[in-house]
């Protein structure tokens, strides 16, 4: 008698933000991992926003837990947002799953998540892309960060895995008392061979910057530095790709530093493989972001052969991906005019695109995101056997 095939494992991931309606690091991680992990014979269904306007279809299903909200106020996540979508995700209680992934941002979810898991008798498991502190959430909300901090701290305990996206943020987590048996890396990574065979945008500006337009992100301090650059013939340009609630602060900058006729804000580009190509054909990209979990933006550029100038933030894991002199420079955090110094540089050096490529990942060989994907899985299909 011919056996049954066996069932598929149900992955419930849970996200506010979505690909392609959404663009940041964390949703290119998640637009790269969902279909590889959809190809390993696991069921995905994503939980979000409605962010659509007619539902997707496809190798991932998509099913909306909430209305569509604006996720920023004054340049900051809002709460309401947060608390809406929380509330949204015990829905779930309701869905067949036998493992939910959740997003560890915007932290309130989690909660909700863990009574659904309970009930449902199934593992959660926590994307995890930075780890704030008592200090930093000092300085975000003010007197308000103690409660930030202790809710922080509070998720942390909360899954029964959290999925790192950094060794450097995983003893992060590991100082702060989340035990080994709860932490699992699996890194952020690159698609390689897309990265081989992208080519250069013959439109792209000297200097790139690719970012989410929020405060902390710090995409003044690369308008600053780009005002400081050395005359050439032609002038240098700078282009900005992003969207976010500082484009207007932003603009405004650039037209007191008197450059707006050399920056242009391209907003959301059309596709990733637009960005891309505009990547592979700059000069240099700056990243002069004062937190990040990883940095796919870094690993991305040097993936595609461009060089880049980033900070010495104690936030900024982005910094652990660039070799100094090799294939980029790190800066100190905040400093202008050092970034102003390391961007000249590399604009004299005009270093081989595939040179540059081939030292990134002559020491990151293994970012690559098929072999995330394969990690992932398998750590799945591990929890799920053994709940």
């Amino acid at each position: 008698m011919a056996r049954e095939p066996k069932a598929r494992v149900r992955v419930a991931v849970v996200l506010d933000t979505a690909p392609p309606w959404s663009k940041g690091g964390r949703e290119r991680r998640y637009a790269e991992l969902l279909p590889r992990l959809a190809a390993q014979d696991l069921s995905i269904c994503l939980y979000t926003m409605r962010w659509w306007d007619e539902r997707p279809t496809g190798a991932i299903s998509y099913a909306a837990i909430c209305p569509r909200l604006p996720l920023y106020r004054n340049g900051r996540r809002s709460i309401i947002p947060g608390v809406v979508f929380a509330i949204g995700t015990l829905q779930l209680v309701f869905r067949r799953l036998d493992v939910i992934v959740a997003d560890h941002m915007p932290y309130l979810q989690l909660f909700p998540l863990r009574v659904v898991a309970w009930i449902r008798r199934v593992p959660l498991v926590a994307e995890w892309h930075e780890s704030w502190g008592a200090e930093y959430w000092r300085e975000y909300l003010g007197p308000l960060g103690v409660l930030g901090a202790m809710i922080e701290r509070t998720a942390e305990r909360t899954p029964d895995l959290i999925v790192a996206v950094s060794e450097v943020l995983a003893r992060e987590l590991g100082r702060k008392g989340v035990t080994a048996s709860r932490l699992e890396v699996i890194s952020n990574a690159v698609d390689r061979k897309t990265a081989q065979r992208t080519e250069p945008s013959p439109d792209a500006p000297e200097v790139l910057v690719v970012s989410r337009l929020i405060e902390h992100k710090r995409v003044d301090l690369a308008l600053e530095a780009f005002a400081r650059l050395r005359a050439r013939t032609p002038a240098p340009r700078l282009g900005i790709i992003g969207v976010g609630p500082d484009r207007e602060r932003l603009e405004q900058l650039a037209r007191r530093l008197g450059v707006q006729a050399r920056v242009r804000f391209y907003g959301s580009v059309e596709d990733d493989a637009s960005t891309w190509a505009l990547m592979r054909g700059a000069v240099v990209l700056v990243a002069t972001s004062e937190r990040e979990g990883f940095g796919l933006t870094v690993a991305e550029s040097l993936a595609l052969g461009t060089p880049v100038v980033t900070v010495d933030c104690d936030g900024n894991e982005a910094r652990w991906l660039v070799e100094p002199e090799s294939t980029g420079a790190v800066v100190p955090c905040g400093d202008a005019p050092s970034v102003t110094a390391a961007v000249d540089a590399w604009i004299d050096r005009g270093d081989d695109h595939g040179a540059l490529s081939a030292r990134f990942w002559a020491r990151h060989a293994d970012l690559d995101w098929d072999e995330s994907a394969a990690r992932y899985a398998s750590v799945l299909k591990a929890l799920v056997t053994r709940r």
